[in-house]
């Protein structure tokens, strides 16, 4: 019993939030400050009349989990690509597995926010207090979990860029892309599918920044891989 015992606390040790690591936590920022992004956007249209309010909890709900997931997905990527070069890949994978558990109740508590999001174009309309202070949590809770997603990528970029040697050419890669795409969303204002209405300027720049996260972000990793690839095949002749 005494090692059941033992086993069974081991076991709860491992699920612990302390054990997310850098890894972890990369994905679990992106998860829910993507989640919380796609809201925004839908609550920006609705504040500019571009979306009904009436539809205001479906959509923010829609868009909250769609940018959850890819923003997961994409954080546990840079967060396994981004690890120290202590953690060995089957200790990345294992803090990926902790985050996707963990990624429910996070989820669930950014959903909250999403929903308190939604309510701005209400509160501003009825100047009611409660819907007021309600949508302002929600931009609160836009701002903590882009920021800390952002204070996670930034303790994971000088690793990405110390193990891949190609990263900070594809860092550069994706700021020049944004600066292309910028100028396009800003004229062209493609119409988002999902709510069928024609993004807002400050709209257009979020589908602008997202554009070159999950559509150039991957691509440019693809790259990187590929240059390391092609390198560990040609290595560099000795001159020595």
């Amino acid at each position: 019993m005494v090692n059941g015992v033992a086993a069974g606390g081991d076991y709860l040790s491992a699920l612990m939030p302390g054990n997310l690591g850098l890894v972890g936590k990369v994905a679990e920022s992106w998860g829910v400050a993507g989640g919380l992004l796609g809201a925004g956007v839908a609550s920006v249209h609705m504040v500019a009349g571009g979306l009904s309010s009436s539809l205001g909890f479906l959509t923010a709900t829609i868009l909250f989990v769609a940018g959850s997931l890819v923003g997961f997905l994409h954080g546990g990527m840079l967060g396994y690509l981004g690890r120290p070069a202590e953690v060995t890949r089957k200790l990345a994978l294992r803090r990926l597995v902790l985050a996707a558990f963990y990624a429910v109740p996070a989820m669930l508590v950014g959903w909250l926010f999403a929903l308190a999001l939604a309510l701005s174009a209400s509160g501003l309309a009825t100047r009611r207090p409660e819907l007021l202070v309600l949508s302002a949590i929600g931009w609160l809770g836009l701002v903590g979990a882009v920021s800390w997603a952002v204070v996670e990528t930034r303790r994971a970029l000088p690793h990405l860029c110390a193990r891949w040697p190609g990263a900070r050419g594809g860092l550069t890669i994706l700021v020049l892309a944004f600066l292309a795409l910028l100028p396009f969303f800003l004229i062209s204002r493609p119409e988002v599918w999902v709510l069928g209405v024609t993004p807002t300027e400050t709209a257009a720049v979020f589908m602008a920044v997202l554009a070159t996260l999950w559509i150039g972000g991957p691509l440019v990793s693809l790259g990187v891989l590929a240059l390391r690839a092609w390198r560990r095949s040609h290595p560099a002749p000795d001159r020595g």
